[in-house]
């Protein structure tokens, strides 16, 4: 049997700016998470706050995973760790040798393509988790969407949904593919904060 091919973002892509991309597209809601940190999230076990800590840390995972050193301030809040962690993560991946060949990652050797592409699909994923704590408008480019989305499935298809990675998938009709994207990894996408 022979392995499974690499996953690739959609054609013409230049893999080397998706990170970037998505770290830039989180920055401002980091920006603004601090006044909220016991705020619910879509996410329905963390806080603003522990949402924060839980990217950060899956960022420092990235950073390693892409070939850099990294260590974070531990007194700092977890959204004030964001912009270092996610600099850190930006200038590893856009680097073409993140991309290619295997690195270590959560105790295994997996596919550098492969995490780059969770490392986009954590960012805009959880960039909408918390857009939609801060109540904030969400407008993510399809380059990014249908990298989250194929990083998503092969995840999924690897059992992260039975390990929590995901929630139930939701099922809804008609919907655009960030709605889309965002029901496969099991939010609800009328979700809204408390009034």
């Amino acid at each position: 049997m022979s392995p499974d091919p690499p996953m690739t973002p959609a054609a013409g892509v230049d893999t080397t700016t998706l990170v970037p991309r998505a770290v830039d597209l989180v920055w401002p809601l980091a920006a603004r998470a601090g006044a909220r940190p016991t705020a619910p999230t879509p996410c329905q076990e963390y806080t603003v706050e522990q949402l924060g800590t839980h990217l950060v840390a899956m960022l420092g995972h990235g950073v390693r995973a892409g070939n850099a050193q990294h260590t974070t301030g531990a007194s700092a809040g977890s959204w004030e760790r964001y912009a270092e962690t996610a600099t850190a993560l930006a200038a590893a991946w856009s680097n073409p040798a993140a991309w290619t060949g295997t690195t270590q990652f959560h105790g295994g050797r997996q596919r550098r393509g492969f995490i780059g592409s969770i490392m986009v699909m954590e960012l805009v994923v959880h960039g909408w988790d918390l857009a939609r704590a801060l109540d904030v408008p969400y407008l993510v480019d399809d380059d990014l969407v249908a990298t989250s989305l194929a990083a998503a499935r092969e995840n999924d298809a690897l059992g992260a949904r039975d390990f929590g990675a995901f929630g139930p998938q939701q099922r809804r009709a008609q919907l655009g593919a960030l709605d889309h994207l965002i029901a496969y990894t099991g939010r609800d996408i009328r979700w809204a904060p408390p009034a």
